[in-house]
């Protein structure tokens, strides 16, 4: 039985307007997910990042795991840390999830545990 880890992802969450929809994207992974609420579109993509994460890991692909989202909505998620207040719809948060799996030591994630990572 495989320990359970916790990987730390960036993900910026916001308002969609012209979709009239909730958009949560993980920046390290490029995964999206779009609901209703903020809450599920957060909660959707954490079983995504998990999925792909540990996909990754079961079959020994962690080279083709990290597909970092383009630079504009790093940008866009380093506007919403900075602001002293978050807007009400648009949020920047650095999410833990669950992974189901053992994380190599060699996994290239400079979030891991904290921090963003140098992709802007």
């Amino acid at each position: 039985m495989s320990k359970t880890n916790t990987l730390t992802f960036n993900a910026l969450i916001k308002f969609d307007a012209e979709y009239n929809l909730w958009v949560a994207h993980c920046l390290e992974l490029d995964l999206v997910a779009t609901s209703d609420t903020p809450e599920q579109a957060t909660k959707d993509l954490g079983d995504i990042v998990v999925a792909q994460v540990s996909y990754a890991i079961a079959n020994d692909n962690i080279a083709y795991l990290l597909r970092a989202a383009p630079k504009q909505v790093w940008l866009e998620f380093l506007q919403a840390k900075a602001a002293a207040d978050f807007k009400a719809r648009e949020t920047a948060v650095a999410h833990h999830w669950a992974i189901a799996a053992p994380i190599p030591a060699a996994l290239p994630l400079s979030s891991v545990g904290d921090g963003i990572p140098c992709y802007v």
